[in-house]
């Protein structure tokens, strides 16, 4: 077996839960999917998730902070490098066990003390494996048991709305969320009427955690979106100070 230290301190991004972890997991699993690297993803058994990219491949250097970058070869899983770490490090403070079968080998990552950092951080064990051809994501926990079914409408890849338009999310169950790329960040408390809907964003400004957004881009885009559908400008004009609430 071989073991490879990072020097990552277990305190970082010490406010994140489940949710930021399947966020990230889920999140890379989608940008394989979308390149063509099918697979399944969801609930496996209770308390037990999995995703997987058949064909998809983690190189070594994506255990770097910053050693991956999007699309460098035909078999990568796309930006799967540093919410990888933050996921690892997460699930492991949580008590949670991330262990991911990576074509030919075997990750499992733990948070053990190092002589060398004289602190606790993360570690990865990597033992070789027969399997070959893709890259299965397993997380199992009890925290997880029944989390997966509240939970899964976070991910619109996985559990598309009833219906949508334009970034529009005409579902009543997702009234007032907000996502960007399929993945919710949050459900902001001002908004007014035109917050009766729900919208995915391709693109959106957020803090480092991804749960807040600048309200004032947001209200912007909101508009632009629904002025697309029927809107009159007039009526976008007024839409404006409604989500700003100032209408």
């Amino acid at each position: 077996m071989e073991t490879i230290i990072l020097s990552v301190c277990p305190s970082y991004r010490a406010n994140w839960e489940v949710f930021e972890v399947v966020r990230e997991i889920a999140s890379n699993w989608d940008s394989a999917h979308q390149r063509g690297f099918e697979g399944f993803a969801g609930e496996r058994e209770s308390g037990h998730l999995v995703f997987e990219n058949q064909g998809a491949k983690l190189l070594r250097k994506y255990l770097l902070l910053g050693g991956g970058e999007y699309g460098e070869l035909a078999t990568d899983i796309g930006q799967f490098h540093e919410g990888l770490k933050l996921a690892a490090l997460t699930a492991c403070r949580l008590g949670l066990k991330l262990h991911i079968i990576n074509d030919d080998e075997v990750w499992d990552f733990r948070l053990a003390w190092s002589d060398q950092w004289q602190d606790t951080v993360l570690h990865v064990d990597i033992e070789p494996c027969r399997k070959k051809g893709g890259v299965e994501v397993h997380l199992q926990g009890d925290v997880l048991q029944g989390w997966w079914d509240k939970n899964k409408w976070k991910f619109l890849f996985i559990q598309p709305p009833a219906r949508e338009w334009c970034g529009v999310l005409d579902d009543p169950h997702l009234s007032g969320q907000v996502f960007v790329k399929g993945v919710w960040v949050c459900a902001p408390e001002t908004g007014g009427d035109l917050m009766r809907w729900g919208y995915d964003f391709p693109t959106l400004s957020l803090d480092p955690n991804r749960t807040r957004v600048e309200i004032y881009e947001l209200a912007g885009k909101v508009v632009v979106a629904l002025a697309n559908l029927w809107y009159t400008p007039q009526e976008a004009k007024a839409g404006m100070a409604v989500v700003l609430g100032q209408g």
